[in-house]
Order: structure tokens, then C-alpha cells, then sequence
């Protein structure tokens, strides 16, 4: 699992909704002038990043959970990659 795409991992192991694009695609919308696109792709990945900051628990995986208040997502994303890598 590559680093970019953790985060829409994690997005669906808490029953959220995936993400429509990548940042790789939203510089593409940007050179492409698609400024309307990239828009909407901010506003969505803005949402998704906030309905996962504010869930209280972090489902891993495995029946594995980590509370959101204490440790975040970036302790998720770190506890994923050391799980990928055993």
C-alpha cells in the first residue's frame, strides 16, 4: 500500500466515503485550468478529513482501534505503514 493511498484506506475502514481524486490529480486540474473540478475536489476531501478527524475511534483494521482524542489520524497512518511493513 502505497503512502497516498492510506489515507483513503483508512477513510474506508471507518465507513466514509472514498475520495475522488489524489492531490496528483488536483495539480492536474489546476495546469489543466480546471478550476471548477479542483473546487469541488477540496471542498470533498476537506469533508472526508473532517468526518475522520472528529470520529472518536480509528477502526485499523484487524479488529484493531485507536482513539481519535488521544492519538490521531497521523498515528493511525504511522500504525498502518509499521503493519504493512511485519
Amino acid at each position: 500500500m502505497a503512502c497516498t493511498e492510506e489515507p483513503a484506506f483508512l477513510l474506508n475502514l471507518n465507513g466514509l466515503a472514498m475520495k475522488t481524486a489524489d492531490g496528483l490529480k488536483a495539480i492536474e486540474y489546476w495546469n489543466e485550468g480546471k478550476r471548477d473540478v479542483l473546487q469541488e475536489y477540496c471542498e470533498v476531501d476537506t469533508q472526508q478529513c473532517t468526518r475522520l478527524a472528529l470520529l472518536p475511534t480509528l477502526q485499523l483494521g484487524a479488529g484493531r482501534t485507536l482513539s481519535n482524542y488521544n492519538f490521531g489520524i497521523a498515528t493511525a497512518l504511522i500504525s498502518l505503514r509499521a503493519s504493512r511493513d511485519m
